[in-house]
């Protein structure tokens, strides 16, 4: 089945890992073995975690997922992370939390003898990795609203639902909830954005000025008796075929130093702000 493991696995619990050689392993990584996860903090920045088997890892209703500062995350094709509880991602401009493609051989962990650990992958030459080579991380209308994205550098997101049918998507995703996204370096992914998944939207606020939203998955409908607001500085791009539709109440609230820019996905004088103050222009 081709079905094949790392050397340190874990499910739904998270041991202390620091300075591990790992090499001629199928993957040279800790496994995190996807499912429902309750609260869990994964914290160590010297190896490589690695998400495969189980599908996707979701954080159940009144958990919480931290994922601190300078931790790195490889993912596999066809997986990612599924927020119904909290998550609570709190990386730094001089520690960014890195989340990317297990093809990625860029992002290294430390050896027990302080030599790079890079070759996650285990296939002995540079790997090259491809926008899609995993999911992304998904906000459920469940997930607490107070859920967060500080400072991460994300990569090599935003898998094709269905392979052949061009149905691309972004690697941060969220339906009827806006968690907080700040400072994210997003690049090489199928959308360089926050995507705002279309459907029925209750009341909510978008407020990042560091990440560009982009609209896919249908239009956003914004109900009877609710308000969707606009804070100023905040950016939109819209993909072709989408729109928003307003039943309640809209509040774009721009102002003369900070207007909200609604544009095409393919607008790249339009701009977020990385981890480390870069611009993000580039979305599709």
């Amino acid at each position: 089945s081709n079905d094949w493991r790392a050397p340190v696995r874990i499910f739904n619990v998270t041991p202390i890992f620091d300075y591990i050689t790992l090499k001629d392993n199928y993957r040279n990584a800790v496994q995190l073995i996807g499912g429902e996860w309750t609260s869990q903090a994964i914290r160590s920045t010297t190896v490589v975690y690695w998400l495969y088997d189980g599908g996707d890892l979701v954080v159940l209703p009144r958990n919480t997922l931290t994922i601190d500062a300078g931790v790195k995350i490889k993912i596999a094709y066809d997986h990612g992370i599924y927020v119904r509880g909290f998550l609570s991602m709190q990386g730094n401009s001089a520690k960014p939390i890195t989340i990317t493609s297990e093809h990625d051989d860029t992002v290294c962990g430390i050896g027990a003898g302080g030599e790079s650990v890079c070759d996650t992958d285990n296939d002995k030459t540079a790997s090259i990795s491809q926008p899609g080579d995993w999911r992304w991380i998904e906000f459920d209308q469940e997930s607490d609203p107070n859920s967060s994205i500080r400072h991460a550098v994300i990569r090599y997101g935003g898998q094709n639902e269905v392979p052949g049918d061009n149905h691309w998507r972004a690697p941060i995703r969220m339906f009827n909830v806006v968690p907080i996204l700040e400072n994210i370096t997003l690049e090489h992914n199928h959308r360089n954005a926050a995507q705002l998944i279309g459907g029925n939207w209750t009341s909510q606020i978008l407020s990042s000025k560091t990440v560009i939203y982009w609209m896919y998955d249908g239009d956003i409908v914004v109900l009877p008796r609710n308000t969707f607001r606009v804070e100023p500085g905040v950016n939109i791009k819209i993909e072709y075929d989408h729109g928003m539709f307003v039943q309640g109440v809209l509040n774009i609230n721009g102002n003369q130093t900070e207007p909200v820019f609604i544009t095409s996905a393919h607008d790249d004088d339009v701009c977020g702000v990385g981890s480390a103050g870069e611009a993000i222009c580039d979305t599709n």
